[in-house]
Order: structure tokens, then sequence, then C-alpha cells
């Protein structure tokens, strides 16, 4: 990566000159965009989100110039679309939760206008179906279920005719398989535990089935892994004990042997540790509960030191059930308004019975 980076900040200034020297080019005013942009994939890469966040604007800003000088190219809107969700993923990430859906909704309405036009365009409605995912998950982290509700079951009828229009086709499978697990978990929160089980038996069998493709992606025992975890949250509500600590047992086993390398699978280890500990003091085994909440504890603190609000969560609520010191990450979710429903309803619990001690 260095290297790379080495490598592409040349080549960025080599455009920066070319675009002064001649300001009337488009081609070097283009070279300039795509040298920011690589630049930014690099620091991306080695976890400067800020510093990929800077180089973005700029590219943003180029590809915004010359969209304005030809507003009837679909492809300048295409190519400004996918910065405002580079941008607007990278303030998710750095926790500026309002920014990036400002620019996921900007995003989607080039989205939707570039579909309308084509309405055949499968990809096209795909992009618009994965736009709206972006917004959803944002309007959770905000607290606005009703809002991400109907940008998810918008988003799943698509995911739906896609792969009905093409079975073979695994990104589509997967994608829906992803839509069906948002949506329960939010079903989930709403009471509507038939519907959510529905959707969550769905998600699980069409990735069963795509892990016994050849050559199945990693990230697939993953994607099973975290509907485990949903479907164990689900029993629990339902009060079904033993199924929660199959599930989450289940999806304990599918990330551990990912780990220590792969961030993403650290996190939702962690999250399974949580809900098993959930279980495990539904079923009144007290110090298995503790055990489980304190390695949940132990596990993300690996990538705690982070702004990204959905690592900021499990490492508050594997601190709050620990019985540790969680008071910087609450006051760092409180400050970027933080409401994911969950993660309030726990704050609140434990908050009240401290209060009842």
């Amino acid at each position: 990566l260095p290297h790379a980076l080495r490598h592409w900040t040349q080549y960025m200034n080599v455009g920066e000159q070319l675009a002064a020297q001649y300001p009337a080019n488009d081609q070097y005013r283009l070279e300039r965009a795509y040298g920011h942009g690589n630049v930014a994939t690099v620091l991306e890469a080695q976890g400067d989100l800020a510093g990929a966040l800077a180089h973005n604007r700029v590219t943003m800003a180029i590809k915004k110039s010359r969209l304005d000088a030809h507003p009837g190219d679909p492809e300048l809107h295409d190519e400004y679309a996918k910065t405002l969700n580079k941008v607007g993923w990278e303030l998710q990430q750095l926790g500026d939760l309002a920014g990036a859906l400002d620019h996921f909704e900007q995003e989607f309405a080039i989205r939707s206008s570039l579909a309308s036009r084509d309405p055949e365009n499968a990809i096209l409605k795909q992009n618009v179906a994965t736009s709206r995912s972006y917004i959803g998950g944002v309007q959770e982290c905000l607290g606005r279920d009703d809002e991400a509700i109907a940008q998810r079951v918008t988003e799943l009828d698509t995911e739906e005719r896609l792969h009905a229009s093409d079975p073979a086709n695994v990104n589509w499978q997967r994608n829906l398989a992803i839509t069906q697990m948002h949506l329960a978990d939010l079903l989930r929160r709403q009471g509507d535990q038939r519907r959510a089980a529905q959707l969550l038996n769905d998600a699980d069998a069409l990735l069963a089935d795509l892990l016994t493709k050849p050559s199945p992606r990693p990230g697939w025992k993953r994607d099973r892994a975290v509907v485990a975890i949903a479907i164990a949250r689900l029993a629990l509500r339902a009060g079904q004990n033993n199924r929660a600590l199959r599930a989450s047992a289940d999806a304990i086993a599918m990330l551990d042997p990912a780990l220590p390398n792969d961030a993403k699978s650290t996190r939702f280890l962690a999250e399974a540790l949580i809900v098993r500990g959930e279980a495990l003091a539904a079923t009144h085994r007290i110090a298995e509960s503790h055990a489980a909440w304190t390695r949940a504890d132990e596990v993300i603190a690996s990538i705690a030191k982070t702004r990204d609000p959905s690592i900021l969560d499990i490492a508050a609520r594997a601190k709050l059930l620990a019985g540790l010191d969680a008071q910087p990450f609450l006051q760092q979710l409180e400050r970027i308004g933080y409401r994911h429903r969950d993660y309030v309803n726990l704050v609140t619990q434990r908050r009240s019975a401290a209060e009842t001690e």
C-alpha cells in the first residue's frame, strides 16, 4: 500500500499540474479527479478515512462541475452518484450521520432518475435498491425505524423481482437475503414476529444454498452468521431461549475461524457473543452469560479505536452488560446523535436498573 500511495500521489500531482496549466481541457480535469479518487482508495485501505474523505470531496466537486456542464449525459450522472456514495459511506464511518444521509439521498435521487429513463434496465434497478439500503441503514442508526422500514420494503420488492428474473445470479440472491434480514430485524422491533421469522428463514435458506455453490465467497459464510444473530435476537423476544442459544452458537462457530484479520467478522462475533450472553442470562446461567459478555468486550476492543458508530455501539453494549465502564463510548454516540433502537433500549434498561439499586 505505501508503494501504491506514492505512485498514485505522483499521478495525482501530474493531474493537478496539467489541470492548472490547461483549465479548459476536460480530459485533464478528469485525470485530476481520477488521481484524487485513487489516492482516496489507498488511504481508505490504510484506515485513513478522514484523508480519503478529503480527496473524495475534491473528486466529487470535479464530477459535479463536469455534470453541470453536460447535464444530459447519463454517464456523468452515474459517476457523480458513485462518488456521492463514497463520501456518504466515509461520513457514516466517521460518525457524521446527518451528512451521510444527505449524500445517500442525493445519490438516490440520481439513481431513481436514471432508472426512470430506462425502466427495463436491471442494473439501474439494482442501483436504486442498493441506494435505498444505504439510506435505510443510516435511518436505523438515527432511530427512525418507520422510515427505514419503508425503504426496506420497497428495496425488498425490487430484490425479489431481480432474483426471480435471474435465479442463477448469485449477487442478486445474496442481496435478497441481506435485505430480508435487515427488514426482519426492523419488524422484530415493531413486534411483527411472524413476518420477521418468515423473512429470516427465507434469508437463511438463500445463503445456505449459496454456500453449496462451487467456490463460495468467504463473505457468504459471514452473511449467514449475521442472519443467525438476527434469528437469535428474534428467538429471545419470543421467549424461545434454547433456540436463541443454538442460533448464537451457530453464528459464533461461523465467525470464529475468520479472526483475527477480518474486522467485519470481529464486530459480528462480538455481537453474537452479546446475544448469546443474553440468552444464557434468560436461562439463569449467570456466570456463563457474564463470561460471554466479557469475551465480547475483549473481541471488540481490537477494533474499538474508531469513529464508526456500528462498532462503538457494540463496544458500549459489551461494556454495559459486562459491568464495565462504557461512558467514553456512550458519550461519543450521544454526541453524534446515534439512536439505534436496540442500543437505546439497552442503555435505558441499564440506567433504570442502576437508579433502583
